[in-house]
């Protein structure tokens, strides 16, 4: 089975004055006279879908699907520069935070029979 780690929705106004909404790996788009609208659209085409990947045992081909509309690549690749970038600056924020907290975290591993730690270095 193969999830995707993420789901993308973006919408957008079209050169033709329309909002359009997409969702990436699945490939998922329609468009509607207003914003709001096509984001209820997409997200009940959206939930259709995984339901439909879910009763297949999510098979890679409908899993993971490059976007057919050019304009919808176009505006995607946009995106998900600003999408890295803004995820890159909380992951920054959060690390930083988690330095000045001083505080070790240990999880236990999956595959074996032991645990791992980690925490930021002591300077003082």
């Amino acid at each position: 089975m193969l999830h995707p780690k993420f789901i993308f929705f973006i919408v957008y106004k079209t050169k033709d004055n329309n909002w359009r909404a997409f969702c990436s790996p699945y490939d998922v788009s329609c468009e509607a006279d207003t914003r709001e609208e096509v984001k209820s659209k997409l997200e009940s085409l959206v939930r259709l879908y995984e339901e439909g990947l879910k009763k297949y045992k999510y098979p890679k081909h409908l899993t993971v699907r490059e976007l057919s509309d050019e304009e919808d690549r176009k505006v995607f690749n946009s995106a998900l520069k600003q999408i890295m970038d803004d995820f890159s600056q909380k992951m920054i924020r959060k690390y930083s935070l988690y330095q000045i907290s001083n505080k070790k975290e240990e999880i236990k591993l999956d595959q074996y029979s032991g645990t791992a730690a980690y925490y930021p270095p002591c300077y003082n």
